[in-house]
């Protein structure tokens, strides 16, 4: 764990500054003084997309030769990084998606590339097909998380982000994020552009070696929006009624049926975002993290309790009906989280309820007929 993120936006300004200087630079900044040129010349909006997607790919070609220079190794890094990043975020929106998971033909500057996507697999590559949209890592607002979960390494890190209109079950309005690192394999004037996971892949095949790959674990999770949690949460106490939209499980990652859904369930005059932090532990734990998938239960919590169970019964079915082949769930729980988490896994009949009087129990399910509401609440 390296708070990287304020040196390499130094050494970046530093890069681009020398880049535009008219004096003689010394041997070591005149290693990777064309990349950074490269770099600043592809941010500029009044390029054509294909321009700019050629430039970033000169800047991470001639950035890679240079990865293990000990003069500019570490500047070459930070260039190769933001190129792969940057050059992502563009494919992926550039008109809705015209430059994305295809075969693309590109040139600038004399130089001609032909660029391919690399296809996902189980072992920690992404299908580009994943995504709708990706925002850089380094740019995501981390105020609402107590600490910056991140490794140094080589690759572009960012947020992955799968959007649908209308949303898939399980997503939070914005969606669904995930940890992406892209990066860029050449081999001469053909390139791969790959977006790995890295909870799964911890490096990858870059310039001749086995790098480790930069990664951001606690952004995507801070990308989910900042609200508060008070508030949110009496209101869902005080008016249960006027907050029911917001009853359902959340995916706070992309479904991974090799990993154990691990079900967070929040307490009284509360949020799912009181497990932010905790997730966000897990999140930097190597073990941990390959072995769950957080998601989270919200719910109002000004209704009855055997009623939040209920519903919370009924979202866990959903689980198993989309995903038939999803391991044995985990569930926890705080405070009224807790009781809705242990009646997930009690079995209560009528006949159980004459514990508070058969005469009053009677009289209770006289006019309860099998499955309805009160039924569903009260006999599970």
């Amino acid at each position: 764990m390296s708070p990287g993120i304020s040196f390499g936006s130094t050494l970046f300004a530093a890069l681009v500054f020398t880049a535009c200087a008219p004096t003689t630079l010394p041997p070591a900044e005149g290693l990777h003084r064309s990349a950074a040129i490269s770099l600043k010349q592809a941010a500029s909006k009044t390029l054509t997309e294909e321009k700019r997607a050629a430039l970033y790919l000169d800047a991470a070609r001639e950035a890679a030769a240079l990865l293990d220079s000990p003069e500019s190794g570490e500047a070459a890094r930070i260039i190769y990084n933001q190129a792969a990043a940057d050059l992502t975020v563009l494919l992926r929106a550039a008109d809705h998606g015209r430059m994305w998971n295809r075969p693309l033909a590109l040139e600038a500057g004399g130089h001609a590339y032909q660029l391919r996507f690399a296809a996902g697999t189980r072992d920690g590559t992404y299908p580009p097909e994943q995504f709708t949209s990706f925002t850089p890592a380094a740019g995501v607002d981390m105020d609402s998380l107590e600490t910056r979960h991140r490794q140094d390494g080589v690759g572009g890190a960012l947020v992955g982000i799968r959007q649908t209109n209308p949303p898939e079950p399980f997503s939070t309005k914005v969606g669904v994020t995930a940890p992406v690192t892209a990066t860029l394999d050449f081999k001469g004037r053909a390139v791969t552009l790959s977006l790995l996971d890295p909870t799964v892949k911890t490096k990858a095949p870059i310039a001749t070696k086995q790098r480790l790959l930069e990664a951001d674990f606690s952004a995507p999770l801070a990308y989910y929006p900042h609200q508060s949690e008070l508030w949110n949460g009496l209101m869902g106490a005080i008016h249960a009624d006027e907050n029911m939209g917001i009853t359902g499980l959340y995916q706070l990652q992309p479904y991974d049926p090799d990993r154990i859904p691990l079900v967070f369930v929040h307490g009284l005059i509360s949020t799912p975002r009181m497990w932010r932090n905790v997730i966000n532990e897990i999140e930097i734990d190597p073990v941990l993290r390959r072995r769950y998938q957080c998601w989270v239960f919200a719910y109002p919590t000004g209704n009855p309790p055997a009623y939040s169970a209920l519903l919370l019964r009924e979202e866990l079915k959903k689980i198993r009906q989309r995903h038939p082949d999803s391991k044995d769930i985990v569930l926890v729980g705080h405070s009224m989280g807790g009781i809705l988490t242990r009646m997930q896994i009690t079995s209560i009949n009528r006949e159980d309820w004459d514990v508070i009087g058969k005469d009053k129990a009677a009289r209770f399910f006289k006019n309860v007929k099998p499955g309805d509401l009160i039924d569903r609440c009260t006999t599970f």
